[in-house]
C-alpha cells in the first residue's frame, strides 16, 4: 500500500477549481477541507503566507528566481529574529524558541 499525500486546503476558488480537481485526481491526493473535513485550519501559515505577500513580494520588482528567494528569505529572518509578535507578549518567535527573550515564561 503506498502512502498518500494529503492536501488541506480552504474553500477557495484557488482550492476547487478544473484544474486542481485534476491534479488531484490523476495524482492520488487526499484533499481534505479545513473547519470542514477536520476541525483545525491552516489559518496561521495562510497568515504567513499573505504577510509574505503583502509586506514583501508585491512591493517589489520579481524579476528573476534570485529576487524572490532573497525576500522570502529576508521575510523569514525579520519574522523569526526581529518583529514582536503579540502572540507572544511582546516576545518575538526565535526568543520564545530558543528562551531568550526577556518575558519567556519559564518552564514548569
Amino acid at each position: 500500500m503506498t502512502a498518500t499525500t494529503t492536501l488541506l486546503v480552504d474553500r477557495g476558488v484557488e482550492n476547487f477549481n478544473e484544474a486542481v480537481n485534476e491534479l488531484v485526481e490523476r495524482d492520488g491526493l487526499r484533499r481534505i477541507v479545513a473547519q470542514t473535513d477536520v476541525r483545525f485550519s491552516n489559518s496561521m501559515i495562510e497568515r504567513f503566507w499573505r504577510a509574505l505577500k503583502y509586506n514583501w513580494c508585491f512591493l517589489h520588482l520579481l524579476d528573476d528566481l534570485s529576487t524572490l528567494k532573497r525576500l522570502v528569505v529576508f521575510d523569514i529572518d525579520q519574522h523569526n529574529r526581529v518583529l514582536p509578535h503579540g502572540a507572544f507578549d511582546g516576545q518575538t518567535p526565535d526568543e520564545m524558541y530558543f528562551g531568550s527573550g526577556d518575558g519567556v515564561p519559564l518552564s514548569a
